[in-house]
Parts: C-alpha cells; sequence; structure tokens
C-alpha cells in the first residue's frame, strides 16, 4: 500500500503498525508527491490523510481513481459528515477518523479490499462480528470493541460453538472453571448482560448471543 500521512511521527509509527500487520508499506509525506509516486500495478490501496501539504487527500483520491480501482482509505482529523461524504462520493472505500490503530486501521483496508486475515492468524467470523483468539480482540463491523478478559473468553467459548445451547452450569465450568457450590451462575447472567452491551447493535434483539429461557444460551446469526 502506499501510506500518505505529513506527520512524520504518525508516518512512522503507523507504517510500522501496518507492516506488522502483513502488508508491505511505501510512504510520503506530500499529497503532490504521493500522485508522482502512486503505482496502479504496485500499491493495491492508498491510505491517504485528508489534510495535506502540495496537494490534498481529496486531490490524491481523484488522481489514484482516474487511474486505478485500488482502494482508497481517508484518514481525517475531522470527522464531521460533509468530508465523508465528499470523500465517499469520490470513490473512497472508508472513511475514519483519527486517531486509529494500526491493527483497526490494518482490518479495515483488509476487508475493503477483501482479504482475510494474515497466513497463520486465526479469525472467527459471523456477519459483521470477527474475533481473533490470539490478541483476544472482538471487532464488531471493523470496530474494536474493548471486552474484559474473562467477557472475551466467555464471548468466544461461546463463538466455538455456534448452535449449541450451554448452560449456566456449563459456561461457569468451562470459561471460569469453577461451578455452582463455589460460585453463583448468576455470574454467567450478569457477564452476557455485559457483553450484549458492548457487542449487539441492539442488545434488547441480540444477533448472536441468544436466551434459550430456562436453560442458558446459544450462540448464532
Amino acid at each position: 500500500m502506499l501510506l500518505v500521512e505529513d506527520d512524520e511521527q504518525v508516518r512512522v509509527s503507523t507504517a510500522r503498525g501496518l507492516e506488522r500487520e502483513g502488508f508491505e508499506v511505501d510512504v510520503s509525506a506530500d499529497g503532490a508527491d504521493a500522485i508522482e509516486r502512486f503505482d496502479p500495478g504496485r500499491h493495491e490501496a492508498v491510505v491517504v490523510d485528508l489534510m495535506m501539504p502540495g496537494a490534498s487527500g481529496v486531490a490524491v483520491l481523484r488522481s489514484v481513481r482516474e487511474r486505478s480501482d485500488a482502494v482508497v482509505v481517508v484518514l481525517s482529523g475531522y470527522g464531521d459528515e460533509v468530508n465523508r461524504v465528499i470523500a465517499l462520493e469520490l470513490g473512497a472505500a472508508d472513511f475514519i477518523a483519527k486517531p486509529v490503530s494500526a491493527r483497526e486501521l490494518g482490518l479495515r483496508v483488509r476487508n475493503a479490499l477483501g482479504l482475510s486475515a494474515p497466513p497463520g492468524v486465526e479469525v472467527l467470523r459471523f456477519d459483521g462480528l470477527e474475533l481473533w483468539p490470539a490478541r483476544r480482540e472482538a471487532h464488531v463491523d471493523g470496530r474494536r470493541i474493548d471486552l474484559t478478559a474473562k467477557e472475551f473468553e466467555l464471548l468466544e467459548h461461546l463463538a466455538r460453538s455456534p448452535g449449541a445451547i450451554l448452560t449456566r452450569a456449563a459456561l461457569l465450568q468451562r470459561v471460569w472453571g469453577s461451578h455452582a457450590g463455589w460460585q453463583s451462575p448468576a455470574t454467567v447472567t450478569e457477564h452476557v448482560y455485559r457483553l450484549r452491551q458492548k457487542v449487539e447493535p441492539d442488545p434488547s434483539n441480540p444477533r448472536w448471543i441468544h436466551t434459550v429461557r430456562g436453560v442458558g444460551y446459544r450462540f448464532g446469526a
């Protein structure tokens, strides 16, 4: 990809982070230079800041669109609707407000490119929900969700048995290493409630974590 960012510290740290995510990254600190450096045969994606010296991010986007179907992701410290609409109307695949981590940026670029995770990295995907067990990360529609360690373990355990009905007692044993004689099954109920508040678009009408009344829970779209 070609990363276009005028702030040297941000440019260096973002490029290194994207390389750790498995991307090969060329960099440019100037919009006009980026237009010159962009190679349709080399760059499958362009990540460009909106406010750039030399030429704006919009100018870079226009130039890329005229020459290639490469994915363009626009970054900006100004996430207002007008800038988002302009960028998307001109053909940007995504518009991301700063600050953004290299992991999330890499994920958004991969999604735009229709790529899977880097080789050897396990990802569990369920209609908008993605779990990265090795990193203990959860993403909903490309957005990273902040989960506690136990919340992630519970979600991962449910997700690894889609369609299965898991009782509170079973979850208490498998996730907490406990049982009803030591710890109340209400612990599971409370953690499921917290999970839904964080990952479900509509917690009152869950997409993934369903209650089986009087029994336990079932995971599945």
